[in-house]
């Protein structure tokens, strides 16, 4: 095949070729600092390949340095924003416990896309059948959820309230009060949503850890149910 043939395998094309398959990789990639660690080093394979490609190519070598200080510029602001930030103690042993299968970078941004909270013994923090504004993880104390005035369980650290309107842009499920003075992880749902859709490793982490959680509470309450009818037959 003719795009097989050496002229399109020259050793001054080796780093073009290196360039165009990591810009290839950067436009997989969701984390936006690996993405743009990618990008540096397709800038600077490129810029070697201009240089040995013979003919007038400044006018590309410029702008790929343009670029390269660029991405170097957002990479400085978002290692300086990882190393300022840092979790105080008591609420970064809270959080491992509550997400232990988080990184400590992830846990970070995930602090910074909400705020914590201590919460009072009873507060409602999601009302049935009505719209939710926040979503909440319980990083230290306990909840009561409650159907219609009966109580259903009492859930606690690492469990979220509000995940599955959240998930599907619908209505609070059942009411829930805290059962104790709760430490919480509270995320607005608006600022969520638009960080989600702006950030794939936010996403992949926030979906993650909604969908353990939704799945756990539907096994703990399916377990519940089987519980009763075994309780049902056996008093029959």
């Amino acid at each position: 095949m003719d795009f097989l043939s050496s002229d399109y395998f020259r050793p001054a094309d080796i780093p073009g070729h290196f360039s165009y398959i990591l810009l290839a990789i950067s436009y997989i990639l969701t984390n936006i600092f690996w993405l743009r660690v990618m990008a540096i080093a397709a800038l600077a394979f490129e810029i070697i390949y201009f240089h040995y490609s013979g003919g007038d190519l400044r006018t590309g070598m410029v702008w790929d340095m343009i670029f390269i200080a660029i991405n170097l510029f957002q990479l400085f602001l978002l290692t300086r924003e990882r190393f300022l930030f840092s979790i105080p103690e008591p609420d970064r042993t809270s959080l491992k416990a509550a997400m232990p299968a988080l990184s400590q970078g992830n846990l970070q941004m995930l602090v910074r896309a909400g705020h914590l909270r201590t919460i009072e013994t009873g507060t409602v923090l999601a009302h049935e059948n009505r719209q939710l504004d926040h979503v909440y993880l319980i990083c230290d104390g306990q909840a009561k959820v409650f159907l219609e005035d009966t109580e259903l369980a009492t859930i606690g650290i690492g469990s979220f309230v509000g995940e599955a309107a959240f998930l599907t842009d619908g209505i609070a499920t059942a009411t829930v009060t805290a059962a104790v003075q709760t430490r919480a992880l509270v995320f607005s749902t608006q600022k969520l949503r638009s960080l989600i859709a702006k950030d794939g490793e936010v996403a992949k982490s926030m979906h993650q850890l909604l969908g353990r959680d939704l799945v756990r509470k539907m096994r703990a309450r399916n377990d519940s149910k089987r519980t009763a009818n075994l309780f049902m037959k056996s008093a029959s």
